[in-house]
């Protein structure tokens, strides 16, 4: 039985853009955020410059002050479009383990029958300071 071209793009997109040999890296998706649910996926990290955005002039990125690098905090991920993705406003949206560093997804950028592009921000720790007491 012949695939249908629905079915021979999805295979495609396996075989030639998920190849961990060629273009894709192994991240964990938890859905909706439950990090207790991790799954293990295939996807395209980006992490260039997103496209309708300031990264250039410096949204996206935090200077790390000790070596002059710079952090990206935004990227896209090319995911097969089977996953169904919960992004932003969502109270509780996907987030992705990628490089032992937490990304928030913030939404789908476009999808087709085999594939979706999705924008996360990295998730940082919060940390507040507390005043000191004098006696």
């Amino acid at each position: 039985m012949a695939l249908t071209l629905k079915q021979q793009m999805a295979a495609d997109v396996e075989d030639v853009f998920l190849d961990t040999d060629a273009f894709a890296d192994t991240i964990t998706w938890y859905p909706k955020g439950d990090m207790s649910r991790g799954q293990s996926i295939l996807a395209i990290v980006d992490t260039d410059q997103v496209e309708g955005t300031r990264e250039v002039s410096g949204d996206g990125r935090v200077l790390h002050h000790e070596k002059g690098e710079s952090l990206r905090q935004t990227a896209r991920l090319e995911i097969a479009a089977s996953i169904d993705i919960t992004e932003a406003p969502h109270p509780k949206p996907d987030k992705f383990g990628i490089s032992d560093k937490t990304w928030v997804v913030k939404r789908v950028l476009g999808s087709d029958a085999a594939m979706q592009t999705v924008l996360v921000v990295r998730q940082r720790k919060q940390l507040t300071r507390r005043g000191q007491t004098r006696g």
